[in-house]
């Protein structure tokens, strides 16, 4: 296993309450004027509090609670210098340093806690360059058997440094510092036992990740360290699937307690990991977060956020859930160029199903919609692919859509809000949208429900969150969403897979798709 070190920076998120003030005490020769102590929020530093130096020597008062809170914090001087990080835990704290190598020459006075860190922070530099002693022999040796024994020292010396780590963070369990520490060593993955599936060791990997950090210490999730964690495991490098991001999301948040600082911590960041994540089909872990979590708002477990916010994220939810891979896609019955037709994509018999969404104005529209064609013509049509075209047809763009129907032998469905319906629809006078009630009616299918089906017909933007155009979605035989927002390569390449013909001749490459998207930029 490869070593680590680390520096301790840290994150303050949250707060946590001080039963009395504290002083924090700097004493610098050299330092002027206005000093500051600083606090980590994600990646960015921000200030937390000033003092005027004195007789080489300033005092901070930690009343304050908001800028106060247990974790890792930094001093330094108006010019930048003088920069040392230190733990903050409720305590009064003391720490000589110098101006210049602050961090390597500081000296705790007082403080229990950083008198461990600091003395970790030695020990751990001494072993960094003992380490490196090993590897430079290593990276110059030739002798195979000579090279093998230095790869034995380097693989045994990491083993004991590993395992300082260990028994420093045991000694100081009921410290931040010990929890710090635990939290930057690796768990460590066993040998494969025999018979277990090819897996095993990536499966162990998840399910011990978290082994090394105390979700109950107070002030841990204001350090880099941990927000580095959530950042690896709920990031793009494990590339989980939604459902295992969500069962692993739940695991976490189930080891903190509700209402605390940590619970904040662990809720929030997962679910704005994966409301801002461009990842196909992460927006469900966001849609489960907020059903868990943060909905409906009068019983949120969000405390920390005010109704008003609550409710943007709950409708937002609201707004994404119907179109998550795994769920049933919203009903829409629309007209054809016609006017006179109306056509259900529920009503298509098909092993697959394509909606897309277009402009006959969009620029990006122009060069998919035949390719589309092409692909419909050529793959689709025979192989029992059906594609369910929607096209922005209101008022003018209603004969650009007829047009570009025609001009480009559009053979696949082609549906619309088109002119008449959509004036009539918009026209109170005349009965608006319910006019069309007639051509939803189904046996066996409830008023509610027709109405509802009117209602995602008449307001497809919405119901389909088409804020740009193109938009695709794939769906089985039973209409269930399963891929969506792909390019037109990469829908020719995930139909020809799920078909069991990922071999077959591509007419649109994924390589040539991208060295034409190169070219336009």
């Amino acid at each position: 296993m490869k070593m680590k070190f680390f520096l301790l920076i840290a994150i303050v998120l949250g707060s946590f309450s001080n039963s009395f003030a504290h002083k924090i005490e700097v004493r610098m020769t050299g330092m002027t004027d206005t000093v500051y102590l600083a606090k980590y929020r994600g990646k960015q530093l921000l200030y937390a509090d000033t003092a005027i130096s004195k007789a080489n020597k300033a005092v901070f008062d930690t009343g304050n609670q908001e800028d106060y809170q247990p974790g890792m914090m930094a001093f330094l001087t108006k010019d930048n210098k003088g920069f040392f990080q230190f733990i903050y835990n409720n305590e009064d704290i003391t720490i000589e340093a110098t101006l210049d190598n602050a961090m390597q020459n500081a000296k705790v006075i007082k403080s229990e806690e950083n008198k461990q860190f600091y003395q970790y922070l030695a020990e751990i530099s001494k072993k960094k360059e003992q380490m490196k002693q090993i590897q430079m022999k290593l990276s110059k040796e030739k002798d195979p058997a000579k090279k093998k024994a230095l790869e034995k020292e380097r693989d045994d010396f990491n083993e004991s440094v590993r395992q300082y780590q260990l028994d420093f963070a045991a000694k100081n369990k009921e410290k931040l510092v010990g929890a710090f520490i635990k939290m930057s060593v690796d768990i460590k993955i066993p040998d494969k036992p025999e018979g277990e599936k090819d897996d095993w060791q990536f499966q162990y990997y998840l399910n011990h990740y978290w082994d090394h950090v105390d979700f109950s210490m107070p002030g841990i999730q204001n350090a880099e360290i941990l927000h580095a964690k959530f950042e690896y495991f709920f990031g793009d490098k494990l590339l989980l699937a939604p459902d295992s991001i969500i069962k692993y999301a739940d695991i976490v948040v189930g080891k903190t307690k509700e209402g605390t600082q940590m619970f904040k911590f662990v809720v929030n960041f997962i679910t704005s990991t994966y409301e801002k994540s461009k990842i196909l089909g992460m927006d469900a872990v966001f849609v489960h977060m907020a059903d868990k979590y943060y909905c409906p708002p009068e019983n949120s477990k969000a405390f920390w956020m005010s109704k008003e916010q609550l409710k943007k994220l709950c409708e937002r939810k609201d707004k994404w859930a119907p179109l998550i891979l795994g769920a049933k896609a919203p009903y829409l019955r629309l007209p054809d160029s016609t006017e006179n037709n109306w056509i259900a994509f529920y009503d298509l018999k098909a092993d697959y199903k394509i909606l897309y969404f277009w402009d006959p104005d969009c620029g990006h529209c122009k060069k998919s919609t035949p390719k589309l064609q092409t692909l419909y013509e050529k793959k689709f049509k025979d192989r029992n692919i059906e594609i369910y075209s929607i096209g922005k047809a209101q008022g003018e763009d209603f004969d650009k859509w007829k047009k570009y129907i025609r001009d480009n032998n559009l053979t696949f469905i082609n549906v619309g809000l088109t002119k008449t319906v959509f004036e009539k629809a918009t026209d109170d006078a005349s009965g608006g949208a319910g006019q069309f009630y007639p051509h939803f009616i189904e046996k066996g299918v409830d008023q509610k429900t027709l109405l509802r089906r009117l209602n995602q017909s008449m307001n497809y933007t919405t119901t389909y969150d088409i804020f740009s155009t193109p938009r695709v979605f794939v769906l089985d035989a039973n209409d269930t969403i399963i891929a969506k927002s792909l390019s037109i390569a990469q829908l020719e390449e995930f139909l020809d897979r799920k078909q069991g013909k990922e071999d077959a001749p591509k007419l649109f490459p994924i390589e040539e798709e991208k060295q034409d998207e190169k070219i336009e930029h």
